[in-house]
């Protein structure tokens, strides 16, 4: 019955190239699972999601995605560009 959902990218802490650059081995499929688990189900389902920066304080950065209903690219377009207006880069590090 919502509009919106909002839903982590990662979840895990964001990794390192080293764990990254796997290259065809046999961990690749492993990496790979990590780095898409909240993000591959929406995009099977065809939802409409856009991903926003959450930047923390002396850590790197992390993000957030906003999950809308099909066909709600414009209400999504909406929140994102209301979220970069209100919370802009140098105050953002402050809401983590």
């Amino acid at each position: 019955k919502a509009d919106v959902t909002l839903l982590p990218i990662l979840a895990d802490p964001v990794p390192t190239l080293d764990e990254l650059d796997v290259g065809g081995g046999p961990t690749l499929q492993t990496a790979m699972a990590r780095i898409v688990k909240y993000t591959r189900p929406l995009n099977y389902l065809g939802l409409p999601t856009v991903a926003l920066p959450s930047p923390r304080e002396g850590s790197l950065p992390c993000g957030f995605q906003v999950v809308g209903k099909p066909f709600s690219e414009a209400l999504l377009l909406a929140i994102a560009k209301a979220f970069q207006r209100d919370v802009p880069p140098e105050i953002a590090p402050y809401f983590a």
